[in-house]
């Protein structure tokens, strides 16, 4: 009969034929009880979730990889001041921390959850170590996203003191100390579980995940567990709620102001709103679909002390794990919808990829396309900004001053991107009134 001692097998190993007896005997006894027939439904909804999540975690990875590739054309930041790339910089990093989060979880429905392992393969180590990796990005986007909406806070309601030190060389070094830390932290996860070689009752070569030093020292797995719950859910959900409330509250304002003053939204105002938005969604989504996931995980000792609370723990760990799929899968939709800008770049992003595939790079109608990609948005913004100092000069026109009107009309008209203008329709502009 198999015999262990402190997690190893002894050298003779003999089967056992009556003790797998009374195990099949049993196996059938209990096979239709009520508590297994719960479990299972318990399970494929589990099962069911899983696959969800999966696909969920596959349209992430598909969505991050966007996200990099427009977030890091230069085109985009052409118009932001110095505390609007910081941002920008900041949701770059995030998308880079959800992609590998997303990676991470993938293989989770794929691998067989088993108590043995029949060979050092992927199953067993992914069974043993993923937690540890997992937890790493999942804890990076939590700060990064605490990061960027502390930032975020102090440029909005601190604008003269946040413009001294918010900035590229800010967000860069936060974002290392976020990567550091987090990796840092998570390092006693890894010790979490240990691989034990052994034989099951038939004699067969078996690997087992047995508890590792963390779950085996009681006093150090509840200290970690506590610290954990407090710089991975206490913190992020005060500093995050708190700055939201001041965002929303700041957002409104200015909406207000420039409605009570009839006033135009200038590029740098309509910039900072639109980012300031997508931060206050970013901080809802988390809130929602990130936090319960965590506070599952902390309460992990309550829930598994019956057989009840393990088997609907387990349902609460794969709906809220679909939860967190949806809120790491979702930005690249957020930023479609919200930035034009965004939008814009992942356009030009389609185009000039489509063209590349053509034959010396001719569109469907066989014409030449020599643009540089961003030519279109750079053209865009420089025929919006002639158009608001036409307005400007027009508008001056009707305080008499005709000839300076004229004169700065005439600038205009010889100006680079009035050229363009007029090489584009075939024509000049009117003349101004």
């Amino acid at each position: 009969m198999a015999n262990y001692s402190n997690g190893s097998m002894t050298s003779g190993c003999q089967v056992d034929y009556e003790e797998i007896g009374m195990i099949e005997h049993f196996r059938d006894e209990f096979a239709n009880h009520t508590a297994l027939g719960e479990s299972r439904r318990v399970k494929s909804a589990i099962e069911g979730l899983g696959y969800v999540t999966s696909v969920l975690c596959m349209l992430g990875i598909v969505g991050n990889i966007l996200n990099i590739l427009v977030l890091s054309q230069k085109g985009l930041l052409g118009s932001m001041e110095r505390m609007e790339r910081s941002a920008h910089f900041g949701l770059l990093s995030l998308a880079l921390s959800d992609l590998l989060f997303c990676i991470l979880l993938v293989p989770r429905i794929w691998i067989p959850v088993a108590d043995e392992y029949y060979a050092k393969d992927f199953s067993l180590f992914y069974a043993t170590y993923s937690d540890g990796f997992i937890n790493i990005f999942l804890l990076s986007s939590t700060w990064l996203t605490v990061t960027m909406a502390t930032s975020r806070y102090l440029a909005i309601c601190f604008p003269l003191q946040a413009r001294q030190v918010i900035g590229m060389t800010f967000a860069k070094l936060s974002i290392i100390v976020v990567f550091v830390i987090c990796i840092l932290f998570n390092i006693p996860k890894f010790f979490t579980w240990r691989i034990v070689e052994g034989h099951d009752i038939y004699c067969r070569n078996i690997y087992q995940k047995k508890s590792g030093p963390l779950l085996n020292n009681a006093l150090f797995a509840s200290t970690y567990r506590w610290s954990y719950f407090v710089l991975g859910i206490l913190i992020p959900l005060i500093v995050l709620a708190y700055c939201n409330v001041n965002l929303v509250r700041a957002l409104r304002r200015s909406l207000r102001m420039q409605k009570s003053l009839r006033a135009t939204r200038t590029r740098a105002v309509h910039t900072t709103n639109r980012i300031t938005l997508i931060f206050i969604i970013i901080i809802v989504l988390y809130l929602l679909m990130v936090l319960p996931g965590e506070l599952v995980h902390f309460i992990r000792a309550t829930a598994l002390e019956s057989d009840f609370g393990h088997f609907h723990f387990n349902l609460a760990v794969a709906v809220t794990n679909t939860c967190q799929a949806v809120n790491f899968a979702v930005n690249f939709v957020l930023y479609l919808t919200v930035n034009i800008h965004f939008r814009s770049q992942f356009c030009a992003l389609v185009h000039c990829t489509y063209l590349r595939g053509k034959p010396n790079g001719r569109d469907g109608n066989g014409a030449g396309s020599t643009r540089h990609p961003n030519s279109t948005y750079t053209r865009q913004m420089e025929l919006s900004t002639t158009e608001q100092l036409l307005e400007v000069n027009v508008g001056n026109s009707t305080d008499g001053n005709a000839t300076t009107a004229d004169t700065s009309f005439s600038r205009l008209n010889g100006s680079p991107s009035m050229r363009s203008y007029k090489r584009e329709n075939g024509g000049g502009i009117p003349a101004a009134t």
